[in-house]
């Protein structure tokens, strides 16, 4: 007999709260050493945080954050990386900084 699988009998999620936590202090300080660079008058090649580049260095999977999405504490550190970037990229357009997509220092 083949029985249908019951909502949410898949595999357990591999989510934990600190991701969320993780997520949203990889930005902070990107932001933070962004700072620390245009005070030292560095106006190209500052470092651009990405939620692929957090994947990458916290050994996630570049899919996880869409499955992680449905929590809601991830979901709040995903719309602050979100509004990171949109807010660094109207410090470029205002400020004529470059940033760069390479690995960044935190």
């Amino acid at each position: 007999m083949i029985r249908a699988a019951r909502p949410g009998a898949g595999r357990p999620s591999s989510y934990k709260p600190a991701h969320a936590v993780s997520l949203r202090e990889y930005f902070e300080n990107t932001v933070k050493r962004i700072d620390q660079l245009i005070t030292a008058d560095q106006r190209e090649n500052l470092p651009y945080p990405t939620v692929a580049a957090w994947c990458r260095k916290e050994g996630h999977e570049r899919r996880a954050p869409e499955r992680w999405s449905k929590e809601p504490e991830f979901r709040a550190a995903l719309d602050f990386a979100k509004q990171v970037q949109r807010d660094l990229n109207q410090l470029a357009v205002g400020a004529g900084l470059k940033f760069t997509l390479k690995e960044s220092e935190t």
